[in-house]
């Protein structure tokens, strides 16, 4: 090898790509990144991928760049165009669900708008996994910090399910790219996702290739200062030592200690500074064609050059041959592209044209574009030209957005609505604007969402619009945990709109929430709940308002331990109202609190609820909705015992809320995730979770509660009894201060009664027990009621006592969907059945916790069954202790 661009140092990650290879092959698919400075060898990486996966697997390639960045699915298209269109008509027909066949038309045709009730990414999603069932398939994307916000939202939901398809995805990413997709750095950051950080070339190397290269040249053998220097000047990037050679060559300068003096170094600057020479020095039909190209993109068509530069086609085709002819600034393969050789040259030419130059080209290729057909490669030009534009733009970027929304991509839609802003648009329509590109950002990024939808309620002049602003700006705050600057929007919003409306009770709902969000303030909290008993009083409701009502006052009712609240949070979640609630800006704040009442209600019917506003997060491709739901989807699992889906839904989620800015929930979403680790045993991963939670808090704060009684487990699990203790107190002070008297929200009083037990004070564990049974038996739901029988049958000092809670346990949690603890009472109560002598029943009962705790995917339940032991390994039973 005697060039700078080919594989050197490179062993280690090529190893890397085989082996992703490899897993895909076998179906156990991998994403894997490729990460370092522009120059470093990302693309010769990716060819060389490429070409290690033709022999046995579909091979797209896809190339983003910073022009279609806002062009939804824009990459994704690139991948899958050329998949779909070589199949025939009868393998569609026969291969693709319904869902796939929906997404090979978005992706074929690009007039066609989606009709799916999935989302597009699901259906591209669905697509792909079609495509790799009969053949490994392997995308290779290149910059992927230009691609657009969708294509990177569908790599973000592939993450989780590659594992188990035949796919490899392989990209290169610049880190140095402060315009980046956000949700790249979640990606990035999943333990899933394989990264290559690509190091520069070391001396010995860059010796090599420059020992090389004099060779070929005919010159003498280089100076060792002369190698020395061309490594330092280049800082061992493969790119820029290219760069001096080819600068030395032309000055025929000699590579001895004579030339080290003059040796500057090599960087991107030095790429720019001589692209624009050569600019200078062409002709000027050539330069002209080449800014023209540069404005288009990374490689437009010659003939799309040539209309953009007013060009004849003769013309622009000799001036092609001049430029290949120039000195590395097009691609020199024949073609009917203007395809520059590096994005650091295109880069270069395009910012030498002036700016106002820069708009008015763009402007320009945005009318042959839409002259052409194109609408949304149209409107990507459009961003690009300098405000002022006036009626006619704001109603092209407003045509582009709608467009977005409907291709599945909200955040496209957000860029369009904001340069419509800058425009900037007439003061009515102004308002309106805003409210949607902050109801449109509120999808993905509470925290961009909120000063746009601040600035959207400001500008607003009628009430219903304020209103309506307000419930969004609301919601965006309260995800960042901003939750006195909600309660004053929402309370300012309730004094301007009708009582007798859903607009006015939707809003209400939002104000009677907040102490379920931050049960930090009491006087707040005694003010509301005298609100909640007039509300539960009144019979008039007006949907979907009403329905948000209805599951705000049931999250109170069900904090209070009140058991009507279940069915209360039945009919709303059930009711036809529903689905339009989870459309309206404030609808998720209630629909959550309807979750949490039906999953501490032990209700199978919260399942359903969930997977429709699932599917609905999914059909807006919003990520705020999809970590709401997500986070009590997580909670449902573990509340049932389905600890590998719960498991999973829980790290979705903290990627999603991380994504999209909704911190909220970190303090409900990490604790459940913690305890769904802690039941597999995993308590190094349980105590990262909670890391996810807020730093160390006060013990009366929004709802840190959670956070304090999962790292009580914690602590009493890894030994830390005392601290544990201590945790778990705390929690139950927040608790019981916030009005909480339901331990199937919070089973603190059962956590440090086994601290209190560990420590010797069993007759105040015994205390806290029989108040948590009695606070069960009136919530009377199974999971939270057996929890505290069995609590107190193991600390029994009678064997024949424990037996009989036990036994009791075991019959209210049989019927439940409860299926984890069940497998506990099980477990326990085999041990006391065979501590009375009764080794037949006690078989029997071991040999059921056993399959239910398999079931439930909780090894570390497992191993305490086989092993005899107790379901928790710290609660030893004071029976079985030989102390009655």
């Amino acid at each position: 090898m005697t060039s700078a661009e080919e594989l050197y140092e490179r062993t280690a990650e090529l190893d890397a790509l085989q082996s992703g290879l490899a897993r895909a092959r076998s179906g156990r698919g991998q994403v894997i990144v490729a990460m370092g400075p522009a120059g470093i060898g990302k693309t010769r990486l990716l060819t060389e991928a490429g070409r290690m996966a033709a022999a046995d697997c579909d091979v797209a390639v896809a190339r983003a760049d910073s022009l279609h960045q806002h062009l939804p699915f824009a990459v994704m298209r690139q991948l899958l165009q050329p998949l779909v269109t070589q199949l025939s008509a009868s393998q569609r027909q026969c291969r693709m669900s319904p869902a796939a066949s929906r997404a090979l038309q978005d992706v074929t045709d690009s007039a066609a708008l989606p009709q799916a009730e999935e989302g597009v990414t699901e259906s591209l999603l669905a697509l792909t996994f079609e495509l790799c069932k009969d053949k490994p398939l392997v995308f290779v994307v290149d910059d992927l910090q230009w691609a657009d916000t969708a294509s990177v939202k569908f790599l973000f939901h592939l993450l989780p399910l590659i594992e188990r398809q035949r796919c490899c995805v392989i990209a290169a990413l610049d880190d140095n790219d402060e315009d980046a997709p956000a949700l790249l750095n979640t990606i990035t950051a999943d333990r899933r996702c394989h990264l290559l950080r690509l190091s520069s070339l070391g001396p010995q190397t860059i010796a090599t290739i420059v020992e090389a290269s004099s060779a070929c040249s005919g010159s003498p053998p280089p100076d060792p200062s002369f190698l020395h220097t061309c490594h330092s000047a280049t800082a061992g990037n493969p790119l820029f030592l290219g760069e001096l050679l080819r600068l030395l060559a032309r000055e025929q300068a000699a590579p001895s200690a004579d030339t080290v003096a003059r040796l500057a170094p090599v960087n991107a600057q030095t790429v720019q500074d001589r692209v624009r020479t050569a600019l200078e020095q062409l002709p000027k039909d050539s330069g002209s064609l080449t800014r023209a190209a540069a404005v288009l993109g990374p490689s437009p068509s010659l003939a799309q050059a040539a209309r953009l530069a007013d060009m004849p086609l003769d013309a622009a085709q000799q001036a092609m041959e001049e430029l290949r002819r120039a000195d590395r600034i097009l691609d020199p393969t024949p073609g009917g592209d203007v395809r520059f050789v590096h994005p650091l040259v295109h880069a270069a030419v395009y910012d030498a044209v002036p700016a106002d130059e820069s708009s008015a080209a763009h402007g320009r290729a945005a009318a042959l574009l839409r002259a052409d057909g194109q609408p949304e490669e149209a409107a990507v030009h459009l961003l690009r030209t300098l405000p002022g534009g006036g009626f006619e733009t704001v109603h092209r970027l407003l045509q582009a957005a709608e467009l977005a929304w409907a291709r599945g991509s909200p955040e496209a839609a957000t860029v369009y609505l904001r340069r419509c802003v800058a425009e900037p648009p007439d003061e009515e329509q102004r308002a309106s604007i805003l409210y949607d590109l902050g109801r449109s950002c509120l999808l993905n990024d509470a925290a961009a969402a909120a000063d746009d939808l601040d600035q959207a309620y400001t500008a607003a002049t009628h009430a219903r619009p304020r209103a309506e602003a307000a419930l969004a700006l609301g919601e965006a705050l309260l995800m960042q945990q901003r939750s006195q600057e909600a309660m004053e929007v929402w309370q300012h919003a309730l004094a301007e709109v009708a009582e007798d409306t859903s607009l006015f009770q939707q809003i209400q709902a939002c104000v009677l929430s907040l102490p379920l969000y931050d049960p930090s303030q009491p006087t707040l909290r005694r003010a509301t709940l005298r609100q909640i008993a007039e509300v539960r009083s009144r019979a008039t409701r007006f949907p979907p308002g009403g329905t948000a009502l209805d599951c705000v006052v049931a999250g109170h009712d069900a904090v209070l331990g009140d058991p009507r609240a279940v069915s209360r949070a039945l009919h709303a979640l059930h009711g036809p109202s529903c689905d339009e609630l989870a459309d309206l800006p404030g609808g998720e704040v209630a629909l959550a609190l309807g979750w949490l009442v039906l999953i501490s209600g032990d209700q199978d019917a919260v399942l359903a609820s969930l997977d429709r506003a699932l599917a609905h997060a999914h059909r807006t491709e919003s990520l705020t909705s999809e970590a709401i739901t997500l986070t009590y989807r997580a909670m449902a699992g573990l509340a049932h015992g389905n600890l590998a889906q719960a498991e999973t839904d829980a790290q979705q989620a903290a990627s999603a809320a991380q994504a999209a800015s909704a911190s909220l929930l970190r303090n409900v979403l990490s604790p459940v995730w913690a305890d769904t680790l802690l039941e597999r045993g995993l308590l190094e991963q349980a105590e990262t979770a909670l890391a996810c939670a807020q730093a160390e808090p006060a013990p009366v704060t929004d709802l840190t509660y959670h956070v304090q009684c999962s790292r009580a487990r914690l602590l009493r699990l890894g030994g830390h009894t005392d601290q544990a203790l201590e945790a778990a107190l705390a929690a139950g002070q927040s608790f019981t201060a916030a009005g909480g008297t339901n331990p199937a929200l919070l089973p603190w009083m059962s956590e440090a009664a086994w601290c209190l037990h560990a420590l010797g004070r069993t007759d105040e564990a015994l205390d806290l027990a029989y108040e948590e049974l009695r606070q069960a038996r009136n919530w009377s739901a199974p999971r939270a009621w057996g929890r505290a029988l069995r609590t107190l049958g193991l600390l029994q000092t009678s064997a024949a006592d424990g037996l009989k809670y036990l036994d009791a346990a075991v019959l209210r949690l049989q019927p439940s969907p409860a299926r984890l603890e069940y497998a506990k009472a099980l477990a326990d109560y085999a041990a006391a059945l065979a501590a009375a002598g009764r080794q037949t029943e006690a078989s029997q009962a071991t040999a059921e916790a056993l399959t239910l705790a398999q079931r439930c995917a909780a090894p570390a339940l497992t191993g305490q069954i086989r092993s005899g032991r107790p379901a928790d390994p710290t609660t030893e039973p004071v029976w079985a202790a030989g102390q009655g």
